[in-house]
């Protein structure tokens, strides 16, 4: 697709900040064609680095924004809320609506998976996704009952996906790493 050709509001911005490996696209609206894509790695400054391709992906969509998105997580509460605010900043200046979707719910494109996280203080969290949305709100839990349900969902043939490294390297738990994109969010 030319971008060229598109008429105002073809496209959609899509912002992933939820993790380290932070993620934009530009994506058209009928196809869903991947116009553009830029992603940047940051622990913890996501502020410092994401206006860069902010300002080249307004470059190219040149007022064909139709739509904002961004990954609202759950990860890095620091990278969430400048995703966030990078959106609805956006957003109002550019009079575009905005939405927000859960991050961990475009990990695969399976119809169903579970998607699991420290949620600190000795808890984990295990969320259910269906056709790209969550079943439901993210079940916590101790270690002991968290070891168990990967067990049983292990059993049921389900993948469980996780975006932190320390997880995904836990013996026996058939974690697999994997990391939000922004042009899957779009």
């Amino acid at each position: 697709m030319e971008i060229a050709r598109l008429a105002p509001g073809d496209m959609i911005l899509a912002i992933e900040t939820s993790t380290t490996e932070a993620s934009l696209a530009l994506v058209g609206r009928r196809g869903g064609d991947v116009l553009w894509q830029a992603s940047f790695e940051s622990d913890r400054l996501h502020n410092a680095k994401i206006f860069d391709p902010v300002a080249e992906a307004l470059d190219i969509s040149r007022g064909k924004l139709g739509r904002i998105v961004v990954g609202l997580g759950p990860g890095s509460y620091s990278g969430i809320r400048v995703g966030i605010a990078v959106a609805t900043g956006l957003g109002l200046a550019l009079d575009v609506p905005v939405a927000g979707l859960a991050s961990i719910a475009v990990l695969s494109d399976e119809a169903e998976f579970v998607v699991t996280g420290d949620a600190r203080r000795s808890s984990y969290y295990l969320a259910r996704i269906l056709n790209r949305h969550l079943e439901q709100e993210p079940e916590m839990m101790g270690k002991s009952q968290w070891l168990d349900e990967l067990a049983l969902l292990r059993k049921k043939g389900l993948n469980i996906y996780t975006t932190e490294k320390p997880l995904a390297a836990e013996d026996g738990c058939g974690i697999e790493l994997r990391r939000p994109e922004a042009r899957e969010l779009a």
